[in-house]
């Protein structure tokens, strides 16, 4: 309970909860920790409490500064689980899954993703921003499932894609895709921990730079952040 209202504090305004630990404590777990964000007050998304809440929300809509985002969140599984159970058992409720590059799990999981950007544009946002919690542990590279996931967002009309799971610093880029420009992280390392192994200590607060008026990505930054502890 401390940690969300830690995390709120800090500064954040809504928090992605699709990770590999989403079902750590069951769907138990899962409901309470939503029922702990919505009384401290962080919005959230990524897990859900039932079916319906899941057809309902699972496309989050944030609309600031005359500008509307559509959120879309995916964890590759979680632990203990095999993700085609979880896509497809009684659980597949809880989150929304992407896993593989090829084989008949992940044709289904990419024609899912495909129908959720379907939806997320019938919103007419002005971005579509994908929150991916997928890659390689204590990896400063991206792997061919990152690559292939990221693509399948670009050729979807994702504008902004920020990725997670790794704990360490990997690339960002802005690419012309399309005649558009798609700004991608694939991992921005912790944000404040004392994970201090394999560069755990290390990361990076990044800036998306829009330009509210033109409604297009213009640019981006990286803040190096750097966790000391005097813990051993």
């Amino acid at each position: 309970d401390e940690f969300a209202a830690a995390v709120k504090n800090a500064g954040f305004d809504i928090v992605t909860t699709a990770t590999n630990h989403v079902l750590d404590k069951g769907p138990e777990g899962v409901e309470r920790t939503l029922d702990v964000l919505d009384k401290t007050g962080l919005d959230h998304t990524g897990s859900y409490r039932n079916a319906a809440e899941k057809e309902s929300s699972n496309i989050k809509i944030i609309e600031q500064n005359g500008l509307k985002f559509a959120l879309l969140s995916y964890t590759y599984g979680s632990n203990y689980h095999e993700t085609s159970n979880l896509a497809e058992g009684d659980l597949s409720y809880i989150s929304s899954f992407i896993s593989g590059t090829h084989g008949e799990l992940f044709d289904k999981l990419k024609a899912s993703v495909i129908k959720d950007f379907e939806k997320a544009k019938e919103y007419n946002p002005d971005f579509i921003v994908v929150l991916p919690h997928i890659g390689t542990q204590f990896s400063n590279e991206s792997n061919s499932e990152q690559e292939t996931w990221f693509e399948i967002f670009k050729e979807c009309g994702a504008d902004i894609i920020l990725g997670d799971h790794a704990h360490s610093v990997q690339p960002v880029s802005i690419d012309d895709y399309c005649g558009s420009k798609v700004f991608t992280a694939y991992c921005p390392g912790n944000f404040a921990n004392i994970y201090r192994e394999n560069q755990g200590d290390a990361s990076a607060l990044i800036d998306v730079y829009i330009d509210i008026d033109s409604k297009e990505i213009i640019g981006g930054g990286i803040v190096p952040l750097y966790t000391q502890s005097p813990a051993d």
